[in-house]
C-alpha cells in the first residue's frame, strides 16, 4: 500500500490495497477447493472415514469434506492466533515441498528408466530443496515450541498411516468384503 501510495498517489494506495485483498481472496479460494478435494480423494481411498468422499448430486460438490474442512479451520482458529497459524502453516507447508522436489531426485537415480514428461536441469530441485530446508529450519529459531508443535502433528501422522493401512485396513476388508467406494457415489 506505501508503495502505491508513494508511485501514484493516495488513489495508487487504495488500488493496491484492493489488489493485495483480491489476491488474498483467490488463494483463499483455491485453498478450499483443494482443501476439500484432499478430503475427498482421501476418503475415496479408504484413508478417511468414506462417508467425507461423497458428492452433492445437484452440484457435484464434496459438501461433507467442506464441513470437514470449516470445522478443522475454526477449532484451528481458536486455538491460536494468527501468527502461531501462519508459522504453523508455512513451515508444514515447506516441509512437504521439500519432500516432493526431493522425490524428484530420489526417482532420477533410483528409477532412471522411468517415462519423464518433463525434465529439469539437476541444480534446480538441488537449488530448491536447500532454499525449502532453509525455510524449514528458520523458524525453530525464532519460535521453537510451535515449530516443534507443528513437525510432532507431521510426525505423528507417520506411525498412524502406518497403523491405518497395515491393520486397520486389511481387518476392515477382511471382515466385509470392502473394494472401495464408486468415485460417482452422491449423496443429498
Amino acid at each position: 500500500m506505501d508503495f502505491g501510495k508513494k508511485m501514484f498517489g493516495p488513489a495508487g494506495g487504495i488500488l493496491f490495497a484492493i489488489c493485495v485483498a483480491l489476491s488474498c481472496f483467490g488463494s483463499a479460494n483455491a485453498d478450499v477447493f483443494t482443501g476439500a478435494r484432499i478430503i475427498y480423494v482421501s476418503a475415496k481411498q479408504g484413508h478417511i472415514p468414506g462417508f467425507f468422499g461423497k458428492l452433492s448430486q445437484s452440484r457435484q460438490t464434496p459438501i461433507l469434506a467442506l464441513i470437514l474442512q470449516a470445522v478443522l479451520t475454526v477449532v484451528m482458529i481458536m486455538i491460536g492466533s494468527f501468527r502461531v497459524l501462519i508459522n504453523f502453516y508455512s513451515m508444514s507447508s515447506w516441509i512437504f515441498y521439500f519432500l516432493a522436489v526431493l522425490s524428484l531426485l530420489v526417482f532420477r537415480y533410483t528409477e532412471p528408466d522411468l517415462n519423464r514428461p518433463y525434465r529439469v536441469w539437476l541444480s534446480t530441485p538441488i537449488l530448491f530443496c536447500m532454499v525449502a530446508l532453509f525455510l524449514c529450519t528458520t523458524p525453530f529459531i525464532e519460535a521453537p515450541v510451535e515449530s516443534l508443535v507443528a513437525l510432532s502433528f507431521i510426525l505423528l501422522a507417520i506411525p498412524l498411516w502406518i497403523i491405518h493401512v497395515s491393520c486397520i485396513k486389511s481387518l476392515f476388508s477382511k471382515n466385509t468384503g470392502y473394494q472401495g467406494v464408486d468415485m460417482a457415489e452422491t449423496i443429498d
